[in-house]
Formats: structure tokens, C-alpha cells, sequence
């Protein structure tokens, strides 16, 4: 899986993990209860204890496999990012792609070129 996984980021394809567990009733139970307690809630740390719920459910999982697909930039956008660079404009990609996946996709919109020195910040 890793190996796949790799091999798709270097290409620059969107990468999807598919995997399942089974879960007894009442667990489930107990996770929708939680689930709506929070989903009803109004506050700056609701989005964090949603994503722990996630991740309490998300535990043991059984991996089936994984898909990968082309995720196409919108029209225009390197003919926009060629622009800013010959205006002599600096920017940063911000991502939460995976290293090899930015890189190809920055590539692929000439954010990086052949005689650019690439800085990883991590």
C-alpha cells in the first residue's frame, strides 16, 4: 500500500484510502449520541472534538485497498502563476498534500521550474 500510495503522489494523482471495520450497536449508539451532542453545540472547540470522535471511530481498521485519480487545476491557473512570476511576484504554496503530490502539481503549473533551488519547510 505504501509503495502504491508513493508511486500515485509522484505522479501527482489524488490519492484515496479505502478501508472498514465492523462495530457492535451500541457502539454505534454511543457514538451518535456523542455525535449530536456535538454537532449541536456552538464554540471555538467543536470542530476539534468532532475530528476526535472521527478519530475514535477510525481505530482498527481492515484495509481494502486504494484508488487514485487526476485532480486537474482550474482553467487559467497557470497561465495566472506564469504572470505573477514574469511580474517578478514571489509566492508560497500552502498545501496538505502529500510532499511528492505538491511537488509534481507545482511542477506541473510551473510554480517550480528546472533552474529553481526547491526549499521543503517541515
Amino acid at each position: 500500500m505504501e509503495e502504491d500510495l508513493y508511486t500515485y503522489a509522484v505522479e501527482g494523482l489524488r490519492t484515496l484510502i479505502i478501508a472498514s471495520r465492523s462495530i457492535q450497536k451500541d457502539e454505534y449508539v454511543k457514538f451518535k449520541k456523542v455525535y449530536k451532542q456535538v454537532q449541536a453545540q456552538i464554540g471555538p472547540t467543536k470542530e476539534q472534538t468532532l475530528m476526535q470522535i472521527y478519530d475514535s471511530m477510525e481505530q482498527n481498521l481492515r484495509y481494502i485497498g486504494c484508488s487514485a485519480i487526476e485532480d486537474k487545476l482550474q482553467e487559467g491557473v497557470s497561465v495566472t502563476i506564469a504572470k505573477l512570476m514574469q511580474a517578478d511576484i514571489r509566492f508560497f504554496m500552502l498545501t496538505g498534500d502529500k510532499l511528492e503530490t505538491a511537488i509534481e502539481i507545482a511542477r506541473s503549473c510551473q510554480i517550480i521550474q528546472e533552474q529553481m533551488y526547491v526549499l521543503i519547510l517541515g
